[in-house]
């Protein structure tokens, strides 16, 4: 689940008899996404608005794996111009956790 806005947070919860089969479709589907040029047709995943916010994620990334949360896909700055993450799952993340890890563009 994408939220349009970093400071939008949710997180989904998925019945554990789905688990296995939710996450793998939602890792390929992450992997699928188009990254780009909002003003490009077809895509479907924009960069942050700015470095500041593109280290904020890529903090907030970091944080999550230190938490323990399992980095499933993506969590990463992807290509050199712009501020593009790259669609992001994590898998095993606890009530007990910061909330921050379900950002935009995570999962």
């Amino acid at each position: 689940m994408s939220n349009t806005h970093p400071n939008e947070r949710s997180r989904t919860y998925v019945q554990s008899s789905i688990y296995d089969e939710f996450v793998r479709k939602s890792i390929a589907r992450a992997k699928s996404r188009v990254i780009g040029s909002p003003l490009t047709e077809g895509v479907e995943h924009g960069p942050q608005v700015s470095e500041a916010q593109l280290n904020s994620v890529l903090g907030w990334i970091k944080k999550g794996k230190a938490q323990g949360a399992k980095l499933a896909c993506g969590g990463k700055r992807w290509g050199k111009k712009g501020y593009f993450v790259e669609p992001t799952v994590f898998t095993e993340v606890t009530d007990d956790m910061d909330p921050t890890l379900a950002l935009n563009p995570s999962l």
